[in-house]
């Protein structure tokens, strides 16, 4: 995240740059946060919001933007991507343990949460 960057305009400028896609800032929700140690391997903390948004119609098609840290980019379902969890990393296999997994976790952050977001956009 950069200085003075709200949650949605993070996601919008992260997926651009290492996805190719347009997303639609007002549709990106909130729908849970990991915290993770990588203290022997790089003696670094991350702190990682999970969002979801709606891709713009204009979008661009999906492209893998940086080669040098990602193998590729697909389109797969929630409970395919649960089954490939040793392949992700590990603030994305900590989502999918502790909430991702979750029955209507996906559609009440699409559907709700517009007051959190407003609060996060400040």
């Amino acid at each position: 995240m950069e200085l003075g960057e709200s949650v949605a305009q993070c996601a919008v400028r992260e997926v651009e740059e290492e996805c190719n896609l347009a997303l639609d800032a007002a549709s990106v929700r909130l729908v849970g946060v990991t915290q993770d140690l990588f203290a022997e391997s790089a003696g670094k903390h991350y702190v990682t919001l999970i969002v979801i948004a709606a891709v713009l119609p204009i979008s661009p098609p999906l492209e893998n933007m940086e080669p040098h840290k990602c193998e590729a980019w697909e389109w797969i379902t929630l409970d395919a991507l649960n089954k490939r969890r040793a392949e992700c990393f590990l603030p994305l296999q900590h989502a999918l343990d502790t909430f991702l997994m979750k029955p209507g976790v996906l559609a009440e952050g699409l559907s709700g949460g517009s007051k959190m977001n407003e609060d996060l956009r400040r």
